[in-house]
């Protein structure tokens, strides 16, 4: 039976006053360093937008709970205390900012870093 290495690194982040700690998992990166390299590259940019003003508490907590957690909307309103509406806006926000952060970092949905 042959063993299946990953890389596993974690990221945290300030939200709503709370400290968050997501793990990344890439189950083929130990097998390929180009692709670990773009995993360790990629964790980070992921975290430094996390990190940063670039969005609102709400759009990160969001954010966070949707893409990081992968909870459901309803389960994000619930958690938020929030109308389901006010999370899809506030999900919407967030994902065009971070679509926008990460492409000028040069992420495509595509092709990972070019």
């Amino acid at each position: 039976m042959r063993k299946r290495l990953n890389y596993e690194t974690s990221t945290e982040f300030e939200t709503d006053n709370q400290i968050l700690t997501v793990q990344l998992r890439d189950v083929a990166a130990n097998s390929d360093p180009t692709r670990l390299a773009q995993s360790l590259a990629f964790t980070q940019d992921l975290s430094d937008f996390l990190n940063t003003d670039h969005l609102p508490d709400k759009q990160r907590t969001v954010f966070a709970l949707r893409y990081l957690e992968g909870m459901s909307y309803e389960g994000i309103a619930e958690a938020t205390g929030s109308p389901i509406g006010s999370v899809k806006g506030w999900l919407n926000r967030a994902t065009v900012t971070a679509r926008v952060y990460l492409e000028e970092r040069g992420w495509s949905e595509c092709h990972g870093q070019e």
